[in-house]
């Protein structure tokens, strides 16, 4: 360590190429007259690149920016950074003039208490984006106070009314132009309104001792891998080399083995809808087993033969059942069915309690469960009688008692059964919703005595000789409700936006030219897309790009405000002069927004390099045989990039042009002088 201008420095080595190490370093809380200088090996950081420093804490992120000289990065330590007694993984980003990154191994900061310290609130920081928004607000400030002067000379300086009065109608549409202003002034504020909103859903807030809550309320502790430990996960070990999506992975290797995802049990309730999610890898194809184990109110394993059996079997007790006695008596042996499996020839009593005192419904559950007690031979239909191949030992069942012929079949498997696993990270999801039917047995449904659950993996399943090593990364469990069904629907949406705010590269670097571009992902790509059109032609709306025609293989998502005529079924969108790429759906004849994700392509032959015509977006209406005679009005179209669509804005081209008309209007009214003098 050195003192440098003021500052304790601390020198910490990273690395480009070598992402095994993963230094520590020691701060404490508030001790802000420290800097890290970071030493980058493997690359030699070009001249005009920048540096910013990544860290994820429980209560948000921090992305601010360093200094570089030669192949040093600084990092200036603030309250934010030190916000929080925890152990935050850092990592530095060097970022070349065109927007490619390079990323080192990651680091960790391992934040003290400092004594008689109050506690500062922790929230994200980004000195990067503040520098950025900052500088738009200067330049809308600018531009606003430039145009409001020259507009009052011209106003001043004008020796007739009428003059007077047109320059008038043209400083309302300055005041318009101004309000509009202030408009994508709010669009800013609001943007970044939104990347805080998203990323405290994204990051962890929760309690450790309670629910780990990365993710729209994860259910299962350490899920993330935010721990920075295995905790939860003892089978496995925590691996930052195969991370995945920004968080670490979980690994287990060697021969099979039966793990639990998750030691703690998750309480759930039945009547709820959950999601279950992770991603896998494997190497060398370990078969794998996913499933999940169910557990009553006193946390006692439910397996299935706790509740699977043959419900036309059902019937009670003529008679008691004693020690000693060898003949079961029946009310009827119909539904008893011929089998030689053990598993099979037994009996399920329906009067167990559990410790609260509630006896379960036939069906649902029951742990007086006898298996192997007799053969087919024995059941004897003709008296409704089965001898036991040994005298009972289980106490009295007394007559009346419900009772059913046994089965069994393993715990809920989903997904991955005896499969291997697949060699590059892939996404699996499960939806348990609702409740099994009595004496069945269904993975996507929950016995009615389920109160916990435990997901299970078996690894390298049946294969006692050859090592192999399955990875698992992001493992959630989500009580899903109305507004999380319509959050999981825009999950990729999220991790998109969550990419942004960490790399934080191509969108804002854009924005600093232009405010309009400060959108995350609702740019409209195409001109004039608020102009009212009402026609009863088969081609209803034709939109123009604003730049360079969609690329073809991208998402995109096109939204259309119409009112459509009746008989009116769809409208569909065409590139290539009549290819079709989306169908908008209608219904009714009242006013409505309607929206369709799609893939840009083109026919060949007819793509945008061949005519600039076969990039305008072109808007059919559905039937087209005769039966649709009234109009349909096309109110607006937004065709942006990505899977989300968002409310309708102009393109920023149309805003540049009526700028650009409103300064011709004024430099006429003026007598031919330009704004820029």
């Amino acid at each position: 360590m050195a003192f440098l201008n003021g500052f304790l420095e601390q020198v910490v080595f990273l690395s480009v190429l070598d992402f095994s190490r993963r230094a520590i370093v020691s701060v404490a809380q508030n001790d802000t007259g420290r800097k890290l200088r970071c030493k980058i090996s493997g690359m030699d950081i070009p001249a005009g690149a920048t540096a910013r420093i990544w860290a994820s804490k429980p209560g948000g992120i921090i992305y601010n920016d360093c200094e570089v000289s030669g192949n040093d990065v600084t990092v200036p330590l603030t309250n934010q950074m030190l916000a929080e007694c925890t152990r935050i993984p850092a990592q530095i980003m060097i970022v070349y003039g065109d927007g490619r990154i390079i990323k080192t191994n990651q680091f960790s900061l391992d934040v003290k208490r400092e004594v008689g310290h109050t506690g500062t609130e922790s929230k994200s920081e980004s000195t990067y984006l503040d520098k950025i928004l900052q500088e738009q607000e200067d330049k809308l400030n600018a531009a606003i106070a430039d145009w409001e002067a020259q507009v009052k000379e011209l106003i001043e300086s004008t020796p007739t009314e009428e003059i007077k009065d047109d320059l008038a109608r043209v400083t309302a549409r300055v005041d318009a132009t101004e309000a509009g202003l202030d408009g994508l002034r709010g669009e800013v504020v609001s943007a970044t309104a939104a990347i805080t909103y998203n990323t405290k859903n994204i990051e962890s807030k929760s309690n450790k001792n309670e629910v780990n809550s990365i993710k729209l309320n994860n259910l299962i502790v350490n899920g993330f891998g935010t721990e920075n430990t295995n905790v939860n996960f003892n089978n496995f070990r925590l691996d930052y080399t195969n991370s995945y999506k920004f968080y670490p992975s979980f690994r287990i290797s060697g021969t099979k083995k039966n793990v639990t995802l998750g030691v703690e049990t998750i309480p759930v309730d039945v009547y709820k809808r959950y999601q279950f999610g992770m991603n896998i890898k494997g190497i060398g194809s370990p078969n794998t087993f996913l499933g999940y184990e169910e557990y009553d109110c006193d946390k006692r394993l439910i397996e299935s033969p706790h509740y699977y059996s043959y419900a036309l079997s059902t019937t009670t007790l003529s008679q008691d059942l004693n020690n000693g006695d060898t003949i079961v008596h029946l009310v009827s042996t119909g539904g008893w069915i011929n089998t030689t499996k053990s598993y099979e020839l037994g009996l399920i009593f329906w009067n167990y309690k559990n410790s609260l005192g509630y006896q379960y419904p036939a069906g649902v559950y029951s742990r007086n469960v006898f298996t192997d007690l007799y053969t087919s031979e024995n059941v004897d239909k003709v008296n409704n009688t089965i001898t036991l191949t040994e005298p009972w030992v289980h106490g009295t069942i007394s007559a009346g008692t419900e009772v059913s012929q046994t089965k069994s079949d393993g715990i809920k498997y989903f997904n991955y059964i005896n499969e291997p696993a697949p060699s590059e990270w892939t996404e699996t999801k499960w939806i348990i919703d609702g409740l099994q039917e009595p004496h069945q047995k269904s993975a996507s449904k929950f016995n009615p005595a389920t109160r916990y659950v435990r997901f299970i993996l078996y690894h390298n399943y049946g294969n006692s000789v050859d090592s192999k090593t399955t990875f698992v990364n992001r493992v959630s469990l989500v009580a899903v409700n109305d507004l999380e069904k319509r959050m999981s629907a825009t999950e990729s949406g999220l991790d998109s936006l969550r990419g942004e705010v960490v790399s934080a590269t191509a969108a804002i670097a854009y924005n600093s030219e232009k405010i309009d571009r400060i959108e995350i992902g609702g740019r409209n790509l195409f001109l004039d897309t608020g102009t009212e059109v009402t026609t009863n032609d088969y081609l209803l709306r034709k939109c123009i790009p604003a730049g360079d025609p969609l690329v073809a293989g991208e998402t995109y998502t096109v939204t259309i405000c119409i009112t459509p005529a009746p008989g009116m079924t769809k409208t569909t969108l065409c590139f290539s002069g009549g290819t079709a790429v989306a169908h908008l759906r209608v219904s009714g004849t009242e006013k409505q927004i309607v929206s369709a994700t799609f893939t840009a392509s083109y026919s060949p032959g007819r793509e945008p390099e061949v005519s600039a015509n076969y990039a305008n977006a072109l808007f059919y209406r559905y039937p087209n045989d005769g039966s649709v005679t009234g109009d349909s009005t096309v109110h607006w179209v937004k065709i942006e990039k990505g899977n989300k669509g968002t409310d309708w804005t102009p393109a920023p081209e149309d805003t540049d042009n009526r700028i650009a008309a409103l300064e011709e209007a004024i430099r006429k009214l003026s007598g031919g002088a330009s704004l820029n003098g």
